[in-house]
C-alpha cells in the first residue's frame, strides 16, 4: 500500500465505500526531533487498531493493513472542524459533543486510553462518534491515570472550542456516568497539583488570551476543581 511520493493520508474508495489510507510517515532528522519517531507512532496506531477494531468500541473499522500503511472505514469529519466552521445546527452540535464525552467514557470503561482525545481526533457521522489517531494509545496508558489525562485533554479541547455551559455541564455528566468510578476524581487531584502553577502564570495566560488553547486552561482547571468539591 506504499508508493513513492504518496500523501501520508489519502481518501479513497474501497469496495464501493469511502475509506482512509494512512501511511507510515517519513521525516527528515530535524522533523523527527520535533515530532518524535514516526515509525514508533505508526506501529502504536496500527497496533491499537488491531487491538480495538473488533471490540464494539467507537473506533474505525480496520479494513486492511501492512507494515507501511493501514486502511480504515470513513468516519466522517472531525468535530473540531465541524464546530469551528459552524457546520452543525445547535441541537446537533450539543448531541455530538455529548456523544463524544460518552464515547470517551465508554473507551475508559473498556480499559482503553486514547492518549490525545481532542475534538480534532473525534469524528461525527450518521449520529455516531468515532475516535481516530491512536498514535499515543500505548497499552501502558490503559490505567486510571491514563484515563484521567484523557479526560483533561478532552475537556480542555472542548473548552477551547465552545462557551456553552449547558453543553459543557452535560458533557461532564455523561462522561462521569459512562466512565469508571473515580476517574474524574483522579483528574481533579491532578488539577489541584498544578493549580498553584496556573495561578502564577495567570498574567502570562491573559496575554495569550487570543489563542483558544491558552484561553481554555483556566476554565479547564475550574471545571475539575468544581468536580472535586461536588
Amino acid at each position: 500500500m506504499s508508493a513513492p511520493n504518496a500523501r501520508r493520508i489519502e481518501r479513497l474508495t474501497l469496495e464501493g465505500k469511502p475509506a482512509f489510507l494512512k501511511r507510515r510517515e517519513r521525516l527528515p532528522l530535524r522533523m523527527r526531533l520535533q515530532k518524535g519517531n514516526p515509525d514508533k507512532a505508526f506501529r502504536t496506531e496500527r497496533s491499537a487498531h488491531l487491538r480495538l477494531s473488533n471490540r464494539g468500541l467507537p473506533v474505525p473499522r480496520l479494513l486492511r493493513h501492512d507494515d507501511e500503511a493501514f486502511v480504515t472505514a470513513d468516519s466522517g469529519p472531525n468535530l473540531q472542524m465541524l464546530v469551528r466552521k459552524g457546520r452543525l445546527q445547535p441541537a446537533e452540535q450539543h448531541d455530538a459533543l455529548l456523544a463524544a464525552a460518552t464515547g470517551l467514557g465508554v473507551l475508559h470503561a473498556a480499559g482503553v486510553s486514547h492518549g490525545r482525545p481532542g475534538l480534532k481526533d473525534i469524528c461525527w457521522k450518521d449520529g455516531r462518534v468515532t475516535f481516530v489517531d491512536f498514535e499515543r494509545a500505548l497499552p501502558r496508558r490503559d490505567i486510571p491515570s491514563g484515563h484521567a489525562m484523557d479526560a483533561l485533554v478532552f475537556f480542555h479541547s472542548l473548552l477551547s472550542e465552545i462557551d456553552d455551559p449547558a453543553t459543557i455541564d452535560g458533557a461532564r455528566a455523561v462522561y462521569v456516568a459512562a466512565a469508571p468510578d473515580g476517574i474524574s476524581d483522579i483528574a481533579a487531584r491532578r488539577v489541584r497539583l498544578i493549580a498553584p502553577i496556573i495561578a502564577v502564570l495567570h498574567p502570562l495566560l491573559g496575554q495569550m488570551n487570543h489563542k483558544a488553547e491558552f484561553r481554555a486552561i483556566i476554565p479547564t482547571v475550574a471545571l475539575f476543581r468544581a468536580q472535586r468539591t461536588q
